[in-house]
């Protein structure tokens, strides 16, 4: 937007694109608690993933379009995960144009998590 020239009034609030007045949008979230501490964030390092977390907190991400997985960690004390979602996109939208020469697809599915275990929930 800045780098067009576009005055940054243009630029709508993430409450009034998606209509959720009262919400708080946040780049990332720590969930405390329970058994597991999760780390939720738009994307994380490959090998943060690789290794099913990162020590003391397991993490969720929902960056990778074509993934949709669950690694598990042991660690001395305790064990922790990454999941990656998979996404919600419609591959035929214009806004998904740029993969168009990759041969890997977007996985449309989504994740829960129940007591501490992730799931992933395939959408076919």
């Amino acid at each position: 937007l800045f780098k067009a020239g576009l005055p940054e009034d243009m630029l709508r609030s993430l409450n009034d694109m998606y209509h959720t007045p009262g919400w708080k949008w946040v780049d990332e979230y720590i969930m405390p608690g329970g058994r597991h501490k999760i780390w939720f964030k738009h994307h994380w390092a490959p090998a943060v993933v690789n290794r099913g977390g990162d020590g003391g907190f397991s993490i969720v991400a929902g960056h990778v379009h074509s993934k949709a997985q669950i690694v598990w960690a042991q660690w001395p004390s305790h064990s922790t995960f990454s999941l990656l979602t998979g996404c919600l996109i419609n591959p035929k939208h214009r806004a998904y144009a740029y993969n168009r020469h990759d041969a890997r697809r977007p996985i449309l599915a989504c994740a829960t998590i129940q007591h501490g275990e992730p799931h992933i929930h395939r959408m076919f």
